[in-house]
């Protein structure tokens, strides 16, 4: 099975399929790239009036915080690909974000 970390290929081709207009996901990637757009707007405008969203990663509790966004399928096939990404392991946490930093438009802006 491809690790997450290191198997790029089969990453990339699942992230650019995805934003393909021939695929049959395109609608889904459409609908999400609009959802996302509007979540940004609201956290900077949330960004202004509080400091709640402003740390990075994960809580001194472990609980992942809001670090990436992307559609449901595009998830769910890279779980299939490594079932060991973004579970809150060490492990997980690390594939996580060498994703975010390979594919950084699915990474959320953090102040």
């Amino acid at each position: 099975m491809p690790n997450v970390s290191e198997k790029w290929k089969e990453i990339d081709w699942v992230c650019d399929t995805a934003q393909d207009e021939r695929t049959n996901n395109f609608r889904r990637y459409c609908d999400w790239y609009a959802y996302n757009q509007g979540q940004l707007d609201t956290e900077r405008e949330i960004q202004k009036v509080t400091s709640a969203r402003t740390k990075l990663g994960w809580s001194e509790g472990k609980l992942f915080k809001r670090i990436a966004s992307m559609p449901l399928h595009v998830f769910l096939i890279l779980r299939r690909i490594d079932p060991e990404f973004s579970r809150n392991t060490p492990e997980g946490r690390k594939k996580m974000y060498a994703f975010l930093r390979h594919r950084p438009e699915f990474s959320v802006p953090q102040n």
